[in-house]
């Protein structure tokens, strides 16, 4: 994957940045639910640090509801 994916194509960084912030949601609950207390690992996927660093995982994964909320609309 290239480093400036958001060069590529509009369409393609929208479906990624959808992508992303669903598995943060994700990421989040999975949190809450097992009550983890000592951080989070995140693996099995070969997208860049960057592109979750920047993108909109962490939002996601702090605001539960408001990354379910942005995708349903």
């Amino acid at each position: 994957m290239s480093k400036n994916y958001h060069t590529k194509s509009r369409r393609a960084k929208n479906a990624l940045d959808q992508f992303i912030s669903i598995w943060g949601a994700q990421a989040g609950n999975l949190a809450l639910t097992y009550k983890a207390v000592g951080g989070v690992y995140i693996g099995g996927i070969s997208i860049p640090i960057e592109i979750l660093k920047e993108g909109k995982f962490p939002d996601a994964f702090i605001n539960i509801e408001l990354g379910f909320s942005e995708n349903v609309a």
